[in-house]
């Protein structure tokens, strides 16, 4: 019976020091990061009338699992041209899928 105790005791300890190094192996790519930025940026772009062009930039790793990115939104109305930019977190949840975050829009003219 002591013995199963320490075999279970020992097993639960492996697990507990090697599942958060396993989990610590994945990384998100900066490219998804950027392609779910871009969608973010495109959905932006549908939702304004005067939107011409969505895209996304300056990508910059965070940490393994995080990539901050900047939607981009390029449009003109009647007082000319204009670039709203947004900042996009996004993160790689354990599962496997992203989440993001967005902040709130800083336009300007061009």
């Amino acid at each position: 019976m002591k013995r199963l105790l320490l075999t279970i005791a020992l097993l639960a300890i492996a697990v507990a020091v090697f599942a958060p190094a396993a989990q610590a192996e994945r990384v998100l790519p900066i490219s998804d990061a950027a392609d779910l930025t871009k969608r973010v940026a495109k959905r932006d772009c549908k939702r304004d009338e005067n939107c011409t062009t969505s895209d996304a930039a300056n990508c910059r790793r965070l940490t393994p699992r995080r990539v901050s990115c900047v939607a981009s939104n390029v449009g003109a109305d009647r007082d000319g041209e204009y670039q709203c930019d947004r900042l996009v977190i996004v993160r790689l949840r354990n599962n496997g899928s992203l989440r993001h975050a967005k902040g709130k829009p800083s336009c300007y003219d061009l």
